[in-house]
This record gives structure tokens, sequence and C-alpha cells, in this order.
């Protein structure tokens, strides 16, 4: 028998919810902690890494995420080659770096399964150092990766496909809204104010020719494909009080 509070509020209500799924909650131990680097706020990706992996920091690499998500775990590039087809990567957060086998990170992480989003927040899979930091495709910053590579035509036709190890730099993170924006409005004029700060040498003009054209894939294959189940269920998002956290 354990007393969760009063019953009235969110905090005891959330408990309850946990406890009744058996979730786990509590903070991550010192033994997994230790698990990840020690200079947390100055590490850097090894120098062997680069000899190991395909560098594609000077790529126009970029993130397309809800407006309020914390942690980017993959991103999404397109160039167009002289021939007319098209190189498209798909860019995933290579979280296996830091979580190797049979430690106790990776324990844990076995044992939590997933992360569990609450109303109010969310109990994470992995410790907040990963997701948020190390791990995170943020703009302008180095981050290890594994990127998938295709090579296709106009018609989403793959031509090749490169599967590989990888080290990029997000150039901006884009919201869905912003993404929409730019296919809604294919010829307008956007702005630097239009969209967030873009770095690595990269314009307003290099990110929203990148999404148009990753669109117009997108196009080519959805109208190609055949048995697929498109499930465009309405999603509740919930804005919080900040003093009692309540939706």
């Amino acid at each position: 028998m354990e007393n969760l509070g009063d019953a009235d509020t969110v905090e005891a209500q959330s408990k309850a919810i946990l406890m009744e799924n058996d979730i786990r909650d509590e903070e991550f131990s010192e033994e997994v902690i230790k698990c990840l680097p020690l200079e947390k706020d100055t590490w850097t990706i090894p120098d062997e890494e680069f000899s190991k992996r395909l560098d594609l920091r000077q790529q126009c690499i970029f993130t397309i995420d809800p407006a309020t998500a914390r942690d980017l775990d993959d991103a999404l590039s397109c160039e167009q080659l002289a021939n007319g087809h098209y190189k498209v990567g798909v860019h995933i957060a290579d979280v296996s770096y830091f979580v190797r086998e049979q430690t106790p990170l990776d324990t844990e992480a076995a044992q939590r399964t997933t992360s569990v989003y609450l109303v109010e927040r969310v109990i994470p899979m992995l410790p907040r150092l990963l997701c948020d930091r190390l791990c995170s495709l943020n703009p302008d910053e180095d981050r290890l990766t594994y990127s998938v590579i295709w090579t296709m035509n106009e018609q989403g036709d793959i031509l090749d496909e490169q599967f590989t190890r990888s080290i990029i730099r997000s150039c901006v993170k884009l919201s869905y809204d912003h993404a929409q924006d730019i296919i809604e409005h294919p010829d307008k004029q956007f702005q630097s104010n239009d969209l967030p700060s873009i770095t690595n040498n990269f314009t307003v003009n290099d990110i929203t020719r990148t999404v148009l054209q990753l669109y117009k894939i997108s196009k080519a294959l959805r109208s190609k494909r055949a048995g697929a189940l498109t499930l465009n269920q309405p999603k509740l998002q919930y804005q919080m009080k900040a003093d009692t956290k309540i939706p």
C-alpha cells in the first residue's frame, strides 16, 4: 500500500497510471550515468570516427519536427545531380555509439523499453544527456549518425542505395509548420525571418528548394504505392499552465 497524494492532483493521477502499467519513473542510477562521456560539457567526436565514417557536414541537411521537439533524432537531405537524378538521404542519430552492449545503460534501456509520454512530462528510456544533447541533431553541431542514401529518378525509382555510418551537421531546425508553409507556397520568396536561423553557409533558398524536391519525390512515391495503410488520425496537443502544470 502506498499513499500517492491528493487524488485530485495531476501528480497523483500520473503516479497511479504509471504504477498501474508498471512503468518505472525513477532517476537513472549513478552506474548508468557513468556509461556516458564524463566530459559531457566539452565532448567532441573522436578523430578516429572521422576516418571510419562518411563526412557529410558540408551537405544541406536539416531536421523537421514538431515545434516543441527537444530530441531531434532524424534529419533529411536531397541533392539534385547533374543528370537530373536525386540523391536523397535520411540520417538517424547513432545512439548505438554511446549505448554499448551489455553495459548498465544498455540493460536499463532494455528494461524501460521505450520513452513514455504523459501530458505534462516525458519519462525517457535513455538519460536526457543522450536524448537532448549528445545524440540530438541540433543545428550547427557535429553529430554521429547512421545514414541511408538513395539515388532516385523523378519517378521515385531507386537506382542505387548506400547504408553507412556518418557524421552530419544540421543547418536548421524546421518545424512541421515551416515545411508545410513552403509546400503550400512554392512560389513564395521566403525571407530569413520566415525560418529559424540557418547555419553552415546555407541560405533560405537552399532550404526551400530541398523541401520542395523532397515533396516532389514523396508524391511520386505515394502514386506508386500499393496496399499501404494510412493512419491519418487527429493528435491532441495540450498547453500547460506554468504554475499548476494542468492542461
